[in-house]
């Protein structure tokens, strides 16, 4: 396998329409201008699935700059933080961290806002571009923490 090359096992880009796999151990996750309530439970039950197929100290990149202002309810930040909970001790073992994509500062809000209610328990960098976002991920995992 090549430097920066995937294994097959660590590919998530079949697992739902918002995955992506960028490099070895970067994942994206792209999310849509409307989440409706069965979409999110589609995203959470495919999160389960990734943690069962990756090896442990992957990063994701959240791309939410697509998220139409406010998309995301009330109903749905609660469920959001419920389910970090559920998955918490997976978060610590398989999460080294996340870049958050955010194009505007309604959504750097939303970002606020989620982590009000559960803060995660892995590093994450709000960032304005994908390259940015790249170069995070890639120095998280250069760090051996």
């Amino acid at each position: 396998m090549r430097v920066g090359e995937a294994r097959a096992d660590e590919v998530i880009d079949d697992l739902h329409a918002w995955f992506a796999t960028q490099d070895a151990r970067i994942h994206m996750i792209t999310f849509p201008n409307v989440i409706t309530d069965e979409s999110l439970e589609n995203y959470f039950n495919a999160i389960h699935t990734v943690y069962r197929r990756l090896s442990p100290r992957q990063t994701f990149i959240m791309d939410i700059r697509q998220l139409a202002r406010n998309s995301v309810t009330a109903v749905q930040r609660r469920r959001y933080a419920e389910f970090e909970q559920e998955v918490e001790a997976l978060d610590r073992e398989y999460i080294a961290g996340a870049a958050i994509i955010a194009g505007s500062s309604l959504q750097r809000g939303l970002v606020t806002a989620l982590f009000w209610l559960k803060p995660p328990v892995y590093a994450y960098s709000l960032c304005r571009t994908n390259g940015r976002a790249m170069e995070w991920c890639r120095a998280r995992l250069s760090d051996p923490t």
